[in-house]
């Protein structure tokens, strides 16, 4: 087990039994609030790798710390939350007047519930030693770190746009309006702007400085999408390209001719004993 693809492969297995085990447990949910097996040994693998994350953290330091770290931590710490309320749930009697077992018990699968899709996220770390999979995650990790930029300079767009209309309409409460515009940029960033409200805010002005903000996030989007794109496509080529076997004709090698001269340089060639000696003059 000491070979890189064994340990890969056994951890590709612990992982898909771990989703196995979460499948069963939130697709049978006890509504008595008691601990089943399968909820049990899904707590206790997930005691297991935060134990694991605590050892290589005091082992390596702050340097261990990465975005599948992080990603992990936070999913644990979602099951512990989860863990934590179903046994303040199994602290209350059953059938209690106040119903507060019942209440903390779908809170705990609440919870429970919602790390569902950070437990199939959770495959993609494991699945990176393969080419397809390594190279899209390497596009999406460039995404996610150009979607961060983008999203932090729409914050301050939205700014100058919420201190606009607020000023635009000052005869109603302000804490009321502020929310209303902040939903209303919200749905506009997540392509589904309402036009309706903005009526109301100091006409003409409001409606066309909400019409000016849509333009500008739908524009700079498409702006922060585009190499994106770009950058995805370049690296499908080139992952296909050395997936691909080469078509060129190995070049042909001409045969050696051997050498009329075989006597090896460094040496001196023997003299022919058969030529006649030369004659010297006297």
């Amino acid at each position: 087990m000491r070979a890189p693809r064994y340990q890969n492969a056994l951890q590709i297995f612990i992982s898909v039994f771990y989703l196995a085990l979460y499948t069963v447990a939130i697709n049978t949910i006890n509504s008595s609030g008691d601990l089943d097996i399968v909820e049990g040994v899904l707590y206790l693998m997930t005691a297991g790798f935060i134990f694991d994350e605590i050892g290589k953290f005091w082992k390596v330091g702050r340097f261990y710390i990465g975005f599948w770290n992080v990603f992990n931590s936070t999913l644990y710490a979602l099951l512990c939350v989860s863990f934590i309320t179903r046994l303040i749930a199994l602290g209350h009697p059953v059938g209690d007047d106040g119903g507060q077992r019942r209440k903390f018990n779908e809170l705990s699968y609440n919870f429970l519930a919602f790390s569902a899709p950070m437990f199939w996220m959770r495959l993609l770390l494991y699945l990176d030693t393969f080419r397809f999979f390594g190279a899209m995650l390497v596009v999406l990790k460039v995404m996610m770190r150009e979607s961060l930029i983008f999203f932090a300079l729409l914050i301050i767009i939205m700014v100058g746009f919420l201190q606009a209309f607020i000023g635009m309409d000052q005869v109603d409460d302000n804490a009321r309006v502020t929310s209303f515009i902040m939903q209303s940029m919200l749905n506009s960033v997540m392509q589904s702007p309402d036009f309706d409200g903005f009526d109301n805010f100091a006409p003409p002005f409001g409606i066309i400085l909400y019409y000016i903000f849509t333009f500008v996030v739908m524009v700079g989007k498409s702006s922060a999408c585009l190499p994106l794109l770009e950058f995805g496509l370049i690296t499908k080529q080139s992952s296909s390209t050395s997936l691909s076997p080469s078509t060129t004709p190995p070049t042909p090698t001409s045969p050696t001719t051997p050498s009329t001269n075989t006597w090896p340089s460094s040496r001196k060639k023997p003299c022919n004993s058969s030529a006649p000696p030369t004659k010297t003059s006297s």
